[in-house]
């Protein structure tokens, strides 16, 4: 039987085209399918709002900049309790780091192992995972239980280090 009809393949693909449309408007939606209600030239949006593809540009700015590398320096030298500085590390990396799309354009402004640019908050992280692995059991299996970053923080963790397996171009 021939296929004469591609809405399940538009269908499947549905997630995809609607995160690159959103990403940058300028992407083009074209369905394959011949359906009556699909016109031919889409429009989701207003020219004047700024896509995330011009936010991110303003992103990779923050997070390359010297001002971020001194703050991180300084909060690393703070004498504070060891427990505190491990959780609002995680969630200072997380909030920075973490992708919230997932194409690859985020990832190389906010990938660890990926831009070289952002080698103080790779620093920061390694300062930070040194400083969890001399914790007290007692206080890692706090930490797992009762603070819902540390199951986040590993899961981004984890996703970066693949990330580094799969493209193995990076330097670090």
């Amino acid at each position: 039987m021939k296929k004469n009809n591609n809405f399940l393949n538009d269908y499947k693909d549905l997630d995809n085209i609607l995160v690159q449309k959103s990403f940058d408007f300028s992407y083009k939606v074209k369905f394959n399918s011949k359906l009556l209600y699909v016109e031919d030239d889409i429009k989701y949006y207003k020219e004047e709002i700024d896509t995330p593809k011009k936010i991110l540009k303003i992103i990779k700015g923050k997070l390359e900049s010297t001002k971020l590398k001194e703050l991180l320096e300084k909060y690393k030298s703070f004498s504070v309790d060891e427990f505190e500085y491990i959780i609002t590390s995680m969630n200072i990396i997380y909030s920075l780091c973490s992708t919230k799309i997932a194409l690859d354009e985020e990832l190389e402004v906010n990938g660890i192992f990926v831009n070289e640019n952002i080698k103080h908050l790779f620093d920061f992280l390694d300062d930070s995972i040194q400083r969890k692995t001399k914790l007290t059991d007692e206080k890692k299996e706090l930490l797992l239980k009762e603070y819902k970053i540390a199951e986040h923080f590993d899961a981004y963790l984890i996703k970066q280090v693949l990330n580094k397996l799969l493209f193995k171009e990076t330097k670090k």
